[in-house]
C-alpha cells in the first residue's frame, strides 16, 4: 500500500489532511468527493404535484437523495426566466423557476440538509447548450465592454447573496456546455479572445466574492478529440479555471462507459486540473411516459439494456470509471436530470413534452429506482486518519450590550450583559421543549441554561380549531424560578384562510402550503380584515408575553423565523412584506403593549430579508446538517462578515447537539445553541457526544451559570 498525505483547502477556515491514502480493490461512490444530482427543476415539479417515494413511503426528494449517498446538488441559474415580455424567456413558466430568488431558496433548503452545492450560471433567461446561448434580455443592447461589466455585476451580486445566506457554493461553472461560447454572438468561441475575456472576468468575480468556490469550465463531450481543442484555447488565452467539467452521455458521445476512464485521465494529465463529470444520464425505459422516445433516443454503443437494472449497471460503471482515474484525477459525477418525473403539463418548456422522465432516477410515478443505490456502499479509499484542521480561528469582536429597546427592563439588560460577557469565551447551552430538558439531565446530570418554548397553540386560529395551550407559559415561568433563561418562538398559525384539508390540516397553518392568507395584501391595506387579524394575533401573543413581563422575566424572543425559506406564510410574499411585519410586531409589542422585557432574536441568512439594526438584538442561524459534528464554519464566516462587532450570533436551532468544542477549535463561537426536539433533538446525536458537550468546560450549563452570572 502506498502511503501519502494530501492536504485540501475545504473553506476559508478549514483544511483537510488525509493520511496514508490507499485505493481499495473495488470501486464505489463513497470514495468520490462529488456524488451529485441536478435538482434545479425540483421546486417547479413539486409545485405542480410531483411526489417522490422510497421503499413505498412518500418522502422529501432531497431526503431520499441524502439517504442514498448523494452529497451534492447542482443548481442551474437563469437571469429572468418566464418573463412574458421577452423571447425566449417567455417560453418558460411565468412563475420564474430557476431565477435568483428560487435558486437562493433551493440552496438554503439543500444546505440545511448538508449538501454541497454546484452552481451553474447560464448567463441567459433560457436553456443554454453548445449551440444555444441567448443573452439575457436586459443585456441584448450592450456592447462588449458593457456585457463584460454586466456579467461581473450579476455574478458578484448573486454570489454575494449566496455567501451572505450561508450557502457559498463549493463549485461554480461559468456557463453550461460552453465549447461554442457564451453570450452569442460576442462570446462565441469563434472569437476566442473575447470569450476568454468573459471567462476570465467571471473567474475573478467568483473568487472576489466566494474565494473557496472552485470554478468549472464545462464542455459537452469527454472525448479528447472534442475537449482538447477548447481547453488548449483556454490555456493559450490565459483563461484561469480550477476544474475541467464534461458532460457524458453514451448517446451523444457514442462512447461506452468501459472506455471512459482513459479520456478522463488524459484531460486530467494534459491540463493539470481534476475532472468533474458535470452531467450524465441513461435510459431506464426505452420510451417515455407518453409512449414516445425521450431525448436520448438510444444508449449509444452501451450494452446495458434500457431497464431499471441496466441504468443501475451503467451508473455503477460511471462510478468505477471516475474512481479509477489515477491520483484522484476525477472528483466524481453529477446525474442529469434525476428528478424530472412525469407531471401533467410539465415539459422542458411551456407546452412541450417531458423528454427525460425515462432517464430520471425515479420511475414515472416517482418511486426510487435501483440506480440510486449506485451512490452508496463502502469505501473506495481507505485512510489511517483524516484530520480537519482550522486555518483561521480569530475570535469574534466584542459586542456592545446595548439593547434596541431604549426602555428595556433592568432584567433584560442584565441578561444581555451576561451573554455579551461570555461571547467568544464560552457558549451557553439551550434546548427546545421541557421534556427534552429532563432527557438531557437523565443522560448527563446537567441541564441547559436556556429553555426554548413555542407559543404556537396560542395562535387565535389554532384556538378556534380547538387547540388547548393550557398552562404552557406558566410551566416555563416555573422553570425560570429554577434559574433557567427563557426563550420563545412562535409558529404562528395564519390569522385566517387555513386550508384544513386531509393533506394540509389546520394545525399546519404556519406553513405556506396550508393557508391562502396573503401577507402582502393584508399589510397593504390597514383597513383590511387581514390587517386587523394580524393585530389581533400579535395582541393575543402579547398577552402571554405580559405574564412574563409582570414577573420581571426577560425573554429571548424569536418570532417570524426562517422567513427567507418561504416555507412559512410570513415569508411567502418576499422580503419586503416580511420586514414590514417584523417592524409592525416590534412596535406593537414594545410601544402599544409596553413589553420591554424582550430581547429580539432574528433567524436570518439573506441580507435582503434583514429588517434593520434598530429592531434586532441577536442574529440566529438554524442548521440541520447531516454530520452532527459539522462546525458550520461556512455559515459562521458569512454571518461574522456581516455582524462581527455589531450583533451576537447564536445557533438558534440545530438538529442534535452541536460539537461546541470542535466549533471553538475552528473559531466558531456561537453565543448559545438550542437543539430542536424529537427526531432532531439530543437523541439524534451519539450519546457519548452529548455527554462530552454537557461536561465540557467550554459549554455553560445551568449548574455552571455562576461562572458568568
Amino acid at each position: 500500500m502506498t502511503c501519502r498525505r494530501i492536504q485540501l483547502r475545504w473553506s476559508a477556515t478549514v483544511a483537510v489532511a488525509i493520511h496514508c491514502l490507499a485505493q481499495s480493490a473495488f470501486a464505489d461512490a463513497s470514495g468520490l468527493l462529488v456524488r451529485g444530482g441536478d435538482v434545479s427543476e425540483l421546486p417547479r415539479l413539486e409545485h405542480y404535484g410531483a411526489r417522490y417515494f422510497d421503499d413505498g413511503a412518500q418522502k422529501d426528494c432531497l431526503q431520499i437523495f441524502k439517504a442514498h449517498g448523494i452529497n451534492l446538488v447542482r443548481l442551474r441559474l437563469y437571469n429572468d426566466p418566464g418573463n412574458t415580455d421577452f423571447h425566449p424567456s417567455r417560453l418558460l413558466d411565468p412563475l420564474g423557476w430557476q431565477n435568483p430568488e428560487h435558486t437562493l431558496a433551493l440552496a438554503r433548503r439543500a444546505k440545511l440538509l448538508g449538501f454541497q452545492i454546484q452552481l451553474t450560471f447560464h448567463y441567459s433567461d433560457y436553456w443554454s447548450n453548445p449551440g444555444v446561448q441567448h443573452k439575457p434580455h436586459e443585456w441584448e443592447r450592450l456592447d462588449f465592454p458593457q456585457l463584460s461589466g454586466a456579467l461581473v455585476a450579476f455574478t458578484t451580486n448573486f454570489l454575494g447573496r449566496m455567501v451572505a445566506q450561508g450557502t457559498p457554493p463549493e463549485f461554480v461553472s461559468l456557463g453550461n456546455e460552453i465549447q461554442g461560447g457564451i453570450l452569442f454572438p460576442e462570446g462565441a468561441s469563434t472569437n476566442f479572445p473575447r470569450l476568454a475575456e468573459f471567462l476570465t472576468q467571471g473567474y475573478r468575480a467568483v473568487k472576489s466574492t466566494s474565494p473557496s468556490s472552485r470554478i468549472v469550465l464545462h464542455v459537452s463531450d469527454p472525448r479528447t478529440n472534442a475537449a482538447n481543442w477548447f481547453f488548449d484555447c483556454c490555456v493559450s488565452n490565459a483563461v484561469p479555471w480550477d476544474v475541467t467539467g464534461v458532460s457524458y452521455y453514451p448517446f451523444w458521445s457514442r462512447l461506452a462507459v468501459a472506455d471512459l476512464a482513459p479520456h478522463l485521465d488524459q484531460l486530467h494529465r494534459r491540463f493539470g486540473r481534476p475532472v468533474l463529470i458535470m452531467e450524465t444520464g441513461y435510459n431506464w425505459s426505452t420510451n417515455n411516459c407518453d409512449g414516445r422516445r425521450g431525448q436520448l433516443e438510444d444508449n449509444g454503443p452501451e450494452l446495458f439494456p434500457s431497464t431499471p437494472q441496466g441504468q443501475a449497471d451503467f451508473l455503477r460503471g460511471c462510478v468505477k470509471a471516475a474512481s479509477s482515474v489515477p491520483d484522484g484525477g476525477c472528483l466524481g459525477l453529477i446525474y442529469w436530470d434525476p428528478v424530472f418525473i412525469c407531471v401533467p403539463g410539465q415539459g422542458w418548456e411551456n407546452g412541450a413534452r417531458n423528454v427525460v422522465a425515462n432517464t430520471a432516477l425515479f420511475d414515472f410515478n416517482g418511486h426510487a429506482l435501483p440506480a440510486l443505490k449506485s451512490f452508496e456502499s463502502g469505501n473506495n479509499f481507505k485512510s489511517d486518519r483524516v484530520d480537519l484542521m482550522p486555518t483561521n480561528t480569530t475570535p469574534p469582536l466584542p459586542v456592545a450590550a446595548t439593547l434596541v429597546d431604549s426602555q428595556a427592563t433592568p432584567e433584560a439588560r442584565l441578561l444581555m450583559n451576561d451573554l455579551v460577557a461570555a461571547y467568544g469565551k464560552v457558549t451557553w447551552s439551550g434546548q427546545a421543549e421541557l421534556n427534552e430538558v429532563t432527557n438531557i439531565f437523565n443522560l448527563t446530570g446537567h441541564k441547559p441554561i436556556i429553555i426554548c418554548g413555542d407559543l404556537m397553540n396560542y395562535s387565535p386560529s389554532s384556538i378556534a380549531f380547538g387547540a388547548k395551550p393550557g398552562q404552557m407559559v406558566e410551566s416555563y415561568i416555573a422553570m425560570h424560578k429554577q434559574g433557567h433563561v427563557l426563550s420563545f418562538c412562535w409558529h404562528w398559525n395564519a390569522p385566517t384562510n387555513l386550508l384544513n384539508t386531509p393533506d394540509h390540516k389546520w394545525w399546519r397553518g404556519f406553513y405556506t402550503d396550508a393557508t391562502s392568507f396573503d401577507l402582502g395584501a393584508a399589510l397593504a391595506d390597514t383597513n383590511s380584515t387581514g390587517y386587523h387579524l394580524i393585530l389581533r394575533d400579535i395582541d393575543a401573543i402579547g398577552g402571554q408575553l405580559k405574564k412574563l413581563s409582570d414577573k420581571q422575566i426577560p425573554v429571548l424572543w424569536r418570532p417570524l423565523h426562517e422567513a427567507e425559506g418561504k416555507w412559512f406564510w410570513w415569508g411567502a410574499k418576499g422580503p419586503e412584506p416580511f420586514k414590514k411585519l417584523w417592524r409592525l410586531m416590534f412596535n406593537r409589542l414594545t410601544i402599544d403593549h409596553g413589553l420591554h422585557n424582550l430581547i429580539w432574536v432574528l433567524t436570518n441568512d439573506d441580507p435582503a430579508w434583514y429588517p434593520g439594526d434598530d429592531v434586532v438584538d441577536i442574529i440566529g442561524i438554524d442548521a440541520y446538517p447531516n454530520d452532527r459534528s459539522d462546525p458550520l464554519s461556512g455559515r459562521w464566516e458569512a454571518m461574522k462578515a456581516r455582524f462581527d462587532g455589531k450583533k451576537l450570533i447564536a445557533l438558534t436551532e440545530f438538529g442534535g447537539v452541536p460539537d461546541i468544542e470542535k466549533m471553538h477549535e475552528f473559531g466558531v463561537w456561537f453565543s448559545y445553541f438550542s437543539p430542536w426536539s424529537g427526531p432532531y433533538g439530543p437523541t439524534s446525536s451519539p450519546t457519548n457526544a452529548v455527554l462530552r458537550i454537557y461536561q465540557s468546560s467550554e459549554v455553560l450549563t445551568l449548574d455552571g451559570a455562576s461562572k458568568v452570572r
